[in-house]
């Protein structure tokens, strides 16, 4: 049986033993699994919190096997920091551990930074991790680099995309579709104009339509698409916390294309999206894109990350059609500091990332193809307008 918040285990329990100190001491100390509703007001007014980070994601991960856990720092009765955590299962009971799109804290402060370490150095040595992968939703720079070098970690492949279009929210829907590139907007127009309608999911059947759709965006594109319930269990998930939707496209009542959208704090993420093979020349993911940035919009969010471009703009990247569809939607390029490890278990670790990869690479194309869409932001690889994909997470 899965657990989104396992009970803290004996290492985690003798950390906290001493319990909170006096209120006004301005001391730090460790609470594992603080309360749902506490951790998300946290992570979402913080500035490097993120939805990755968020219990609704933890919970859906943890459904989809392993373990979540949510580690905090407090003072004075409030989270300064933390760490949510997910654990996969390795061979013979080890586990990778890894936090997505954190931790959340500010790096510039020394004792917490310290303090949240090593609560998540006890956490994830309690649970068998070889090594505990940090992706920090932070810019790149100097600082940020000499600090995770202090305490010690190296850098690792990153998991989550590194670089992605995020547009700006706050101005006016009239500003927000001004910024856009002519071709973005025409086609929006033009898919309103031959009749697509967009509408959100009501109920699982519609869900599952989609997810047929998936499928033939897989083979279209040569990626490895998620088994049709890992979407549905995420739109129950996120539908029933209130923090996401899944947009439909139909065109004379039938089903075009849809994309899976989350908004956390002050941010809407596009997650996944999927798409026909047949009326492509309707545009139905430019309608779907615009009517979820304004749905985002009048629910708070102040931005909407679209998820993932390539870290290169080369002519022959095979995702450049992603890119192009995406930066047409006037946002800024934005390029994440990447992943980090700290390893706990260096010969297991070096097995691990290095030699079974190694002995289990096959030399074809096709394979490498597959591959590298698995890992793939959400997108088409195509010029059109065409935008699907899994969100890589």
């Amino acid at each position: 049986m899965f657990s989104s918040t396992p009970p803290p285990s004996a290492a985690d329990q003798h950390a906290s033993a001493s319990g909170a100190p006096a209120p006004g001491s301005g001391r730090l100390w460790v609470l594992y699994n603080p309360p749902a509703d506490q951790w998300d007001a946290f992570v979402a007014a913080h500035p490097s919190g993120h939805f990755l980070q968020s219990s609704t994601w933890l919970e859906f991960k943890a459904r989809q096997g392993g373990q979540a856990l949510r580690v905090g720092i407090m003072r004075d009765g409030q989270l300064v920091a933390g760490g949510g955590m997910l654990l996969r299962d390795l061979a013979l009971g080890w586990r990778m551990a890894y936090l997505p799109r954190g931790p959340v804290c500010d790096f510039a402060d020394d004792a917490v930074c310290w303090t949240l370490r090593n609560a998540l150095d006890r956490a994830a040595r309690a649970r068998r991790a070889i090594a505990l992968t940090y992706e920090p939703h932070q810019l790149p720079s100097i600082a940020l680099a000499a600090r995770l070098t202090w305490l010690g970690l190296r850098p690792a492949r990153p998991v989550q995309p590194r670089s992605t279009v995020v547009v700006d929210l706050t101005p006016s829907p009239e500003e927000i579709a001004a910024r856009q590139k002519h071709k973005t907007r025409y086609n929006t127009r033009l898919s309103a104009r031959r009749g697509v309608v967009v509408a959100q999911a009501e109920d699982e059947d519609e869900v599952r339509a989609w997810c047929t759709l998936m499928a033939v965006t897989a083979a279209r594109d040569s990626f490895a698409a998620y088994p049709a319930e890992y979407y549905l269990e995420a739109w129950r998930v996120f539908r029933a916390a209130g923090r996401g939707t899944l947009f439909l496209a139909r065109h004379e009542g039938h089903l075009l294309a849809g994309i899976l959208v989350t908004v956390f704090g002050r941010e809407a993420i596009y997650l996944y999206g999927a798409s026909g093979n047949e009326e492509r020349r309707l545009m139905p993911n430019n309608l779907l894109q615009w009517e979820a940035l304004l749905w985002a919009r009048d629910r708070g969010a102040q931005s909407y990350d679209m998820w993932g471009i390539p870290d290169t703009a080369a002519p022959d990247e095979p995702l450049r059609g992603v890119a192009r569809f995406k930066e047409g939607w006037g946002g800024q390029v934005v390029r994440y500091a990447g992943a980090f490890d700290r390893v706990y278990h260096p010969l297991l670790y070096r097995l691990h990332t290095r030699a079974l990869p190694a002995a289990r690479r096959l030399p074809s194309r096709a394979r490498s193809l597959l591959r590298r869409g698995h890992a793939a932001p959400a997108g088409a690889h195509d010029d059109d307008g065409g935008e699907d994909g899994p969100g890589g997470n």
